[in-house]
């Protein structure tokens, strides 16, 4: 039976995305996101009981990259990457992007975006995926500095998934479960990325940049107001069973 949210556990979450039992760190989203649940693995818990998919693999250590187009119609990992503003090596993929991966070690550096290749895979019976983030940095101010963001793109370091503003998320501080689904008929999955069930190269992007709803100044795709302060978080990627 799915327990990932009831239908009455939606609810519209203010600006600052934040519960009574922890104000900060700060999600911010622009948009609805499915409440915190404590049946649900939305939470930060890892109490057994829960179905998630438990392995050690490394998210880093995966499978062969797409490098060689060959007679495939799939794109060559990191084709169009500008080097100057992001790091993407072919090698270092999220590639099978069904695994279930234990925590890895990231790290932002030098003002740049930090992007991860993979090749879309359907599986049915994977109800919905999500990256778990942490991190031992402070929290930043939204009105002044680069916050934490992490996207979904279908070229590197590009634009949102789709225009779909389920599938990024700002926060001051890497401290949050990031969702996606293959499922996009389920209404108990509202509010969570669709990445699509079509075999196809997308990317995941990390970087530390302002925020136009709240930063005090200029801020848009072409001032992104980075900073050079280098950012250390960590992520576990996990998937649900239907």
């Amino acid at each position: 039976m799915k327990s990932f949210f009831t239908l009455t556990s939606f609810s519209i979450l203010s600006i600052s995305c934040a519960t009574e039992e922890q104000e900060q760190p700060t999600e911010y989203c622009d948009q609805e996101l499915p409440a915190q649940d404590t049946s649900s693995p939305s939470n930060n818990s890892d109490a057994s009981g829960t179905e998630d998919i438990n392995d050690t693999t490394s998210p880093e250590d995966t499978g062969e990259a797409n490098t060689d187009s060959g007679d495939s119609e799939l794109a060559v990992y990191c084709e169009g990457n500008d080097p100057e503003l992001a790091n993407c090596d072919p090698e270092r993929s999220y590639d099978p992007w069904t695994a279930h991966g234990g925590e890895v070690h990231y790290w932002i550096r030098d003002a740049k975006t930090e992007v991860y290749p993979f090749t879309v895979i359907y599986e049915p019976a994977i109800w919905y995926g999500y990256l778990h983030l942490t991190t031992g940095e402070r929290v930043r101010d939204k009105y002044t500095e680069d916050i934490f963001h992490v996207w979904f793109s279908e070229t590197p370091n590009g634009p949102v998934l789709d225009g779909n503003e389920d599938c990024e998320r700002y926060a001051t501080q890497a401290d949050l479960s990031f969702y996606w689904k293959q499922d996009n008929e389920d209404p108990l999955l509202d509010g969570i990325c669709f990445i699509g069930t079509e075999e196809r190269v997308l990317y995941l992007n990390y970087e530390t940049r302002c925020m136009s709803s709240f930063y005090e100044g200029i801020c848009d795709d072409d001032n992104k107001q980075k900073s050079t302060e280098t950012y250390q978080f960590d992520v576990s990627r996990r998937i649900k069973l239907d």
